[in-house]
């Protein structure tokens, strides 16, 4: 299994992808959400001025780079324009460079150089992270992030991609159950939300648990086993799954679509209701304890979604499997693996 990982490199998955699509500093939130929508991006870089530069030690991993002060993501963009819908105009104008800082995931920046072995950037990535910016430079065989002059992107996705198309050299791993695996996380259930929830009220919880980039939309309670308070209802695990709400449920979507999803009143149910009807949703991928992790992968690439969510027989929520967990699971083996914690 290690074979592969271990004569491959990050530079062999980026070579035919294009270069980084970024955002200068002074880019207005209207223009960031013009470009994601356009590109069909969840996450953006943002160029640093030459001013603001800063220094680094080290040869292969950096976190941050000179180019660049954070990445955006929708979810800082949807928290804004919710935050500001009395005066979207204005919100719309404001520097994205004023949303980094507001989630984790805007500080988590990461650059790893070309020549690293991939399955030294699968072990950062089995930890949450994201995505790796690679630095490209036509006359250095392996820049640093201070003398590339292009970068390009290596994400979670790209990864798994890999690890499918090379099933057959990953050993006996991959075909393993998601049960066998240890991957059910029994003590850590996926934090579930009830359909009725507002939509707001969701995606301020996922801002205050930045480990769950994702949340499984269970069927709501009936009215007379509701709690008094919405804020009760949320967080919680199991239930029977209907749906996913994550970033990717926005994608493509721009000021008008924003506008109306996060009005006070629009409840998860009635989003995801809109987010299918328009194209914006991706399909609900369930699968099974017993599922070998092959199929949980090629489930999720098929679908283009970053996890696949358990259930039983029945549709009642178990727990679920994101690309962290694969990627982890790919490069530890199936022994090592079982019972690790997330």
């Amino acid at each position: 299994m290690a074979g592969v990982l271990e004569m491959t490199y990050i530079g062999d998955l980026v070579e035919n992808k294009r270069f980084l699509i970024f955002a200068p500093k002074c880019a207005t939130v209207e223009k960031v959400l013009k470009i994601m929508a356009e590109n069909e991006i969840t996450a953006i870089p943002v160029a640093s001025s030459p001013e603001q530069q800063a220094s680094m030690e080290g040869t292969t991993f950096f976190e941050g780079s000179s180019h660049f002060i954070g990445i955006v993501s929708m979810l800082d963009v949807v928290l804004h324009i919710g935050d500001n819908l009395d005066d979207c105009k204005n919100a719309l104008q404001t520097p994205v460079s004023d949303l980094i800082g507001q989630t984790i995931e805007s500080r988590a920046l990461w650059t790893a150089g070309p020549h690293v072995k991939l399955i030294d950037g699968m072990e950062c990535m089995s930890k949450g992270i994201h995505r790796f910016l690679v630095p490209i430079h036509e006359h250095n065989d392996e820049p640093s992030p201070h003398e590339a002059t292009q970068f390009r992107l290596l994400t979670q996705t790209d990864v798994v991609s890999f690890i499918l198309e090379h099933i057959d050299e990953m050993g006996p791993c991959v075909s393993r159950t998601i049960a066998d695996l240890g991957l059910l996380h029994p003590n850590m259930a996926a934090l579930s939300v009830p359909s009725n929830i507002a939509l707001s009220s969701a995606l301020r919880l996922m801002h205050r648990k930045p480990a769950f980039s994702s949340f499984a939309v269970v069927e709501a309670p009936r009215e007379e086993d509701m709690d008094s308070s919405q804020e009760q209802q949320m967080g919680v695990t199991g239930g029977k799954l209907v749906g996913s709400l994550s970033v990717n449920c926005f994608r493509g979507m721009g000021v008008e679509e924003l506008s109306w999803s996060l009005r006070p009143e629009m409840t998860v149910a009635g989003f995801l209701k809109m987010s299918a009807e328009k194209g914006f949703s991706r399909p609900l991928v369930r699968v099974r304890p017993t599922t070998p992790l092959g199929t949980a992968m090629a489930e999720a690439i098929t679908n283009k979604v970053h996890r696949v969510w358990v259930t039983d027989e029945d549709g009642w929520l178990l727990g679920v499997v994101s690309f962290t967990d694969i990627i982890s699971a790919a490069r530890r083996g199936p022994t090592s693996f079982v019972h690790q914690q997330r």
